[in-house]
């Protein structure tokens, strides 16, 4: 079963974006410095990454380590979307390793360039990691975001996913306490 998705088109806005076809796809080697870029851009464009603006440290060798990494080990997965040429979007999803995990996927990130929001591609990553957690034999999917991450927030929920609990004071975002939503969704056979 193939777990990427080919020729998604994502809504348009208006900006004649929406006529550009997008892949969904595992990460490869040849993306770690485009990649790296994205992951940059993404956390200086919106402050509801992990990171800060500029303090992501990752060389290019390190992010290419990454994409080894995630090439060696069952359970661990880089997708990237791509529109035309350039990467929009990035998720990182890993699987339990131990037996009594080993049901559960992570979502440890997901991104979009902001000039590609509302457009179908979260949506499109998000159901790329389902149906790969589900190629794994998971049984559920989990992840967290900012409180504050309305658009986020919305889009896991319409995809099934359900508030499970908060982590008050989770991050300091700008001077500010910023809580954290941990989220699930089972995945029904």
């Amino acid at each position: 079963m193939s777990h990427l998705m080919d020729s998604i088109t994502p809504v348009g806005n208006g900006t004649g974006r929406g006529d550009a076809p997008v892949t969904i796809r595992t990460a490869r080697l040849d993306d770690a410095a485009g990649l790296l870029r994205l992951m940059r851009a993404v956390d200086d464009e919106t402050p509801f990454m992990i990171y800060a603006k500029g303090e992501r440290s990752l060389s290019v060798e390190d992010t290419r380590n990454l994409l080894v990494e995630a090439g060696l080990v069952r359970g661990l997965a880089l997708f990237v979307a791509q529109v035309g040429p350039e990467l929009a979007g990035y998720t990182l999803a890993v699987s339990g390793g131990l037996a009594r995990t080993r049901h559960c996927v992570r979502i440890s990130a997901l991104a979009v360039r902001r000039r590609w929001w509302r457009q179908g591609l979260g949506r499109a990553m998000l159901a790329n990691v389902e149906q790969w957690a589900r190629g794994m034999g998971a049984q559920r999917l989990e992840l967290e975001t900012m409180a504050a991450n309305d658009a986020a927030q919305g889009l896991y929920e319409s995809m099934g996913f359900a508030v499970e609990g908060r982590r008050r004071r989770a991050f300091l975002v700008a001077g500010a306490w910023m809580d954290a939503l941990v989220m699930g969704k089972l995945l029904e056979d």
